[in-house]
């Protein structure tokens, strides 16, 4: 079985925009391929539409029934937990955004967490177990969400070109004093 990447030309797109116009069509989207076996083309399928079932069913695009843009539903309506994005979920989506090569979406959904996320009792950044619509400044105590967010934001600072508005807001924000990564001192 091989991996192949597939990227068209050039691989980042600019955001030129503020976070409430984000140009989703501006994403240059990759295409994950195996190859040598029906298993291989199998599995190839089976992950594009995994990916492509969430992205279509379960990310707001726009902000829609009360749920804003960026947000990534954790069940379809009707089944448990159906608006709610659980905070490590959140950051493993964000994560494949980036790693799929929507960068824009993934922009998108970084701001929305940016924007929700509060300080805990320390005043550093603490992300919760999970968000839903109208839960703005909210903090919690899930590490692991909290790694997967941090993880995702940083995978898509690098990924995003220097002179990138979105790139300079990710680093305020992952630089800023009350940053979850930064040293604490005393």
């Amino acid at each position: 079985m091989m991996l192949t990447w597939l990227a068209p030309t050039p691989l980042f797109g600019v955001v030129d925009a503020s976070p409430q116009d984000i140009q989703l069509s501006a994403d240059q989207v990759l295409s994950l391929r195996f190859f040598g076996s029906p298993t291989a083309d199998l599995f190839t399928k089976e992950l594009d539409k995994s990916f492509q079932g969430v992205l279509e069913k379960s990310f707001y695009a726009q902000a829609h029934d009360g749920f804003p843009a960026g947000f990534v539903s954790a069940s379809l309506p009707g089944f448990p937990w159906a608006g709610t994005m659980w905070s490590r979920d959140g950051g493993t989506f964000l994560r494949e955004l980036v790693a799929w090569g929507y960068y824009q979406h993934a922009c998108q959904t970084a701001q929305y967490l940016m924007d929700s996320v509060g300080t805990n009792r320390d005043g550093f950044i603490a992300f919760p177990r999970y968000f839903a619509p109208g839960m703005v400044h909210a903090s919690g105590t899930e590490m692991d969400g909290n790694a997967a967010i941090i993880i995702a934001l940083v995978a898509l600072w690098q990924r995003l070109p220097a002179d990138d508005p979105a790139r300079a807001r990710l680093y305020e924000f992952l630089h800023q004093p009350s940053s979850p990564v930064r040293q604490r001192e005393g």
